[in-house]
């Protein structure tokens, strides 16, 4: 009897000690996950609670790189790192800085760049457009359409300058958020629009030039200024009316909002369709060069030497380099590369189509040649007067002809030129 009891005493104790086992894959309500450790615990929620912050820094502040996260340390003994200046519990958040001297300094260069190249490309648009005004001989359509082109780029980066000198500086204004910058904002999308719907009037009178070869002068050429001053304001309106009521930002600076697609859309149809125009335009130019047998090496040379002068009159540059690298220093080198393209895009046109075109510079060489006579001729008058008079011949010339114009027999003009000048 004893031995009984002690044996059941024995079994009851063994069952105290190991309890019976539960099943992992029982599907009873009343069975409960095992609590985490505290510190475990604990750990999980500041992560959270630092990548939330961090997240939320980052939404309201410029878009960063992908290397870059907030980091805690903690360190063998289960203890967050603390500041040495403040010993409270530190989170780096120093990647989340979109200012760092790194970031501070690649955004001076591209600030820079951009006021360099919108102000040398004022400059040279308004001489440019200037000359082409000025010489009455330069008129023709491609002139009125490059004429266009450049009022578009410079009523364009005056806003650009505009803006960054007086809105994107001024914190204190675009927190105040006045109708004048929307109305700004407004105008510069139209004109950055105007810059490319020109670009297409370029292509398609280029196309029309070389491979349809059809000129017809002075004729349908309000359609260029329809195309070029009117199309743009529609999207325009369209995306300041959607603005205004699904995301009126202050002074409507944000690019977070896929309604700029209304404005930026047909852009990159007009870009695509200018590619396609480009190519076009070459083919045929390639094509007739072969049948006046051009030496083959010459003939490529041709081709990219007038894809490299059409790049920019036709923005082919921005289907080029479409995208931009996920690499840091790729990035940035992208960055750079696209600001002068962009910004400096005024000065190239420029220069290649005004100061780099025979026919300007045989204009500009002849009217200098005449005001330097002329400067002469003033000169050797005043001299003339100074001294006793001389015997003087008369040369009979003809005045210099217009451009295209043939001169009559009866169109001659008598000078009298003293004989010191012979």
């Amino acid at each position: 009897m004893k031995f009984i009891l002690k044996k059941w005493c024995l079994v009851f104790f063994i069952f105290l000690n190991q309890p019976t086992p539960v099943s992992l894959n029982t599907t009873s309500n009343s069975t409960s996950p095992e609590p985490e450790p505290f510190l475990v615990k604990l750990a999980n929620e500041r992560i959270k609670k630092a990548e939330t912050k961090c997240l939320e820094r980052m939404e309201t502040m410029p878009p960063f790189e992908g290397e870059e996260m907030v980091t805690k340390y903690c360190d063998e003994n289960g203890v967050w790192f603390k500041h040495p200046e403040t010993n409270n519990t530190w989170t780096n958040y120093t990647m989340c800085d979109p200012f760092t001297p790194q970031k501070v300094l690649h955004m001076k260069i591209m600030f820079i760049l951009t006021c360099a190249g919108h102000s040398l490309s004022l400059i040279t648009l308004i001489i440019s457009l200037g000359i082409f005004v000025y010489f009455k001989n330069l008129k023709c359509q491609r002139v009125t359409l490059h004429k266009n082109l450049f009022i578009a780029y410079i009523l364009n980066s005056l806003l650009v300058l505009i803006h960054l000198s007086q809105i994107a500086t001024d914190k204190d204004l675009v927190k105040r958020d006045p109708a004048m910058c929307k109305v700004l904002q407004f105008f510069h999308q139209y004109m950055m629009a105007c810059n490319y719907y020109w670009m297409l009037c370029e292509g398609l009178h280029l196309r029309t030039l070389v491979v349809a070869s059809l000129f017809v002068k002075n004729v349908g050429f309000w359609i260029y200024y329809l195309m070029g001053w009117g199309a743009p304001m529609l999207p325009n309106l369209i995306h300041a009316i959607a603005r205004a009521t699904h995301f009126n930002d202050n002074c409507w600076l944000s690019t977070d909002t896929h309604l700029l697609y209304i404005i930026h859309g047909p852009i990159m149809g007009i870009l695509v369709l200018n590619f396609f125009f480009l190519l076009d335009v070459i083919r045929v130019l390639a094509m007739k060069m072969r049948q006046n047998h051009v030496n083959e090496f010459r003939l490529y040379i041709r081709v990219i030497r007038a894809a490299l002068i059409l790049t920019p009159l036709l923005g082919i540059q921005f289907v080029l380099f479409p995208l931009r690298p996920n690499n840091v220093l790729l990035g940035q080198i992208y960055d750079y590369l696209m600001h002068i393209l962009v910004h400096f895009q005024g000065f190239s046109v420029a220069a290649i189509y005004c100061f780099g075109n025979k026919e300007v510079k045989k204009t500009l060489r002849r009217h200098w040649e005449r005001k330097k006579m002329e400067w002469c001729w003033e000169r050797h008058n005043a001299t003339a007067n100074n001294k006793a008079p001389h015997k003087d011949i008369a040369v009979v010339t003809r005045p210099e002809l217009q451009r295209n114009e043939v001169a009559s027999s009866e169109e001659q003009a008598t000078e009298v030129i003293p004989l010191e000048i012979m």
